[in-house]
């Protein structure tokens, strides 16, 4: 839901739409737990969260083509990253413990519903509502943006 500021400026963040594995992978999880009980959930999700742990002390870094068939852009990769953005969402951060790594992975793949979109998508949805984008922030995870509607 857009945030609406007193100068009627609206920002709004839209998750975006990932490599296909990873969409595959995301898809597929959250249908196989979201009509769980939260904590059946929480505890399915730790092995996962697991192997974001055991992947990111790899600390490993792999120089990767460009595969697009995978949505893969060439690059120089750490190995969990790798994994997070192009074939499942295995959330670690060191800075966190496993309880609050596991949360974020929790509250993704928890909610039944997780819409995820291309740029095209949200500046189409802008133009036709009218509204006039000042700012499109692209990032991994998705789009912010700040519009105004005249």
């Amino acid at each position: 839901m857009p945030l609406l500021r007193r100068d009627g400026e609206m920002l709004f963040y839209v998750y975006r739409l990932k490599a296909p594995v990873r969409e595959y992978t995301d898809d597929h999880v959250r249908s196989t737990i979201s009509s769980l009980p939260p904590g059946e959930v929480w505890d399915a999700l730790r092995p996962l969260t697991e192997l974001g742990r055991a992947l990111s002390e790899l600390h490993a870094e792999i120089e990767v083509p460009d595969v697009p068939l995978l949505g893969i852009e060439a690059g120089t990769y750490d190995v969990q990253r790798l994994v997070y953005w192009h074939f499942a969402k295995l959330f670690w951060n060191d800075e966190l413990t496993f309880e609050e790594n596991l949360h974020v992975n929790f509250d993704w793949y928890h909610p039944r519903y997780a819409h995820r979109h291309t740029g095209e998508e949200v500046r189409r949805w802008c133009a036709e509502s009218g509204l006039e984008v000042r700012r499109f922030h692209t990032e991994p995870s998705g789009f912010a943006v700040r519009a105004v509607k005249h």
